[in-house]
């Protein structure tokens, strides 16, 4: 709970200067999220032009089911009639003017959130430049400047990017699963408790994963800061390593110091990626 506000008043102090573009940012994805999530059902014309049935078009959304979902687009989109050519050109144009739409505007906002993006990282590297520079003395004899600089070139980098999957990967996401939430629930409402069941159990086993993967993270970042750390010592003092034929132990040093990176990180994408599978299965 305490790491949670923490995060949340971090983001709140780096956010609130820009929420008059985010907000305007959060509303604009939402649009490729209810395209992508009707682009399937402008081909139910020529499915059902290849694949006729008995099932009649319905003219009330009241009676609107998966069931005559098809013969009801059909009927909207093609006419009444089979014509395998027409069901093909206006489909095929409507699905062609969906994806240019989701690509246009799914560009924009992905350049729009990068440029914020950008200036938010830029924030935090000075304020978090400013908050080192008023600690005492005695914090830096303690640390390795390699340390201190990885967490600018790395772990901001890494913080600022999850910015991009918030904003554009997540309110995508949220706007699919609404529309074909409401869908499900207008053909099936069995059907639809059964697949929030389901969702829910996801859910559970990414909180499961979630203390797991924060812990790895940690400690992969915190390997790659000691490399850093270690290169820029190596660097630093080349000359005494020259003087003193030290090559390899400093070359032992940075391969121990790559191991323990690798490790850290391998264990960090396992847990991280370990999550797919255990969906799948359940």
């Amino acid at each position: 709970m305490y790491f949670r506000s923490q995060l949340f008043r971090f983001w709140g102090k780096f956010l609130t200067p820009y929420l008059r573009v985010l907000i305007p940012l959060v509303f604009l994805n939402m649009i490729p999220g209810v395209l992508l999530s009707i682009r399937p059902l402008v081909l139910a014309p020529v499915l059902g032009a290849v694949l006729p049935s008995d099932v009649e078009p319905v003219s009330s959304i009241k009676d609107l089911t998966l069931d005559n979902l098809g013969a009801t687009l059909q009927g909207l989109i093609a006419g009444s009639g089979n014509n395998l050519m027409t069901a093909f050109l206006i489909s095929g144009l409507l699905y062609l003017a969906l994806t240019l739409c989701i690509a246009l505007i799914g560009g924009s906002v992905t350049l729009w959130s990068m440029s914020v993006r950008l200036r938010i990282l830029k924030d935090m590297i000075v304020a978090l430049h400013e908050q080192l520079l008023g600690l005492h003395l005695a914090y830096f004899f303690k640390q390795k400047t390699g340390n201190l600089i990885s967490r600018f070139t790395n772990d901001l980098t890494k913080t600022s990017g999850s910015l991009e999957i918030i904003f554009s990967g997540l309110m995508k996401s949220f706007m699919q699963l609404f529309v074909y939430t409401l869908i499900l629930l207008r053909s099936d409402c069995i059907l639809t408790l059964q697949v929030l069941l389901v969702g829910s159990l996801h859910i559970l086993i990414s909180r499961g994963l979630g203390g797991r993967v924060k812990r790895l993270t940690k400690a992969a970042y915190d390997g790659l800061a000691s490399l850093v750390a270690s290169l820029q010592e190596s660097f630093q003092n080349i000359r005494i390593i020259k003087s003193f034929t030290a090559e390899g132990f400093d070359t032992r040093k940075i391969t121990n110091e790559s191991e323990k990176v690798r490790k850290n990180h391998f264990d960090f994408m396992f847990a991280r990626y370990l999550e797919e599978p255990i969906r799948l299965f359940a």
